[in-house]
């Protein structure tokens, strides 16, 4: 058997997408929360959208967790908040646009939202919608 490189962990849901948690080879799954165990592999999790983005080149929907007791928004590895990208594009010179950047997006967003400007692009769902997915990696070979 070939020996699999972790691109990233996350929420997988049936329909394809998914949630990143942590980029990289060293990614992980939530660790122990007080009064829980460390999550595991097939694991289902509750994802909360709050919010649809949509761009000319990126698409995405706004989430968070619930790990415990704690309403987790942002990546556990990053300042990236915790969002399913639906669509990516390409940049204003054809190269395509980087998965990372839907994060960034939602990032430049809130700093707007925060100071009461709603941007063009954010439309806040009338209701919080509920995914379930599972705890697992994307890897390669």
């Amino acid at each position: 058997m070939t020996e699999q490189n972790k691109l990233y962990s996350g929420v997988f849901f049936d329909n394809g997408l998914h949630m990143t948690w942590e980029f990289g080879p060293d990614c992980t799954l939530p660790r122990n929360i007080i009064g829980f165990e460390d999550f595991k592999e097939g694991q289902e999790q509750l994802v909360q959208l709050y919010a649809v983005i949509h761009e000319k080149s990126v698409g995405l929907y706004a989430c968070f967790i619930v790990l415990g007791v704690d309403k987790v928004y942002k990546q556990s590895d990053t300042d990236n908040p915790l969002h399913i990208t639906l669509y990516n594009g390409k940049d204003a010179s054809r190269n395509p646009i980087q998965p990372k950047v839907a994060g960034e997006l939602l990032n430049s967003y809130k700093e707007s939202l925060a100071r009461g400007h709603s941007p063009i692009g954010y439309s806040p769902l009338s209701s919080v919608y509920t995914w379930i997915g599972k705890w697992g990696y994307k890897t390669v070979k």
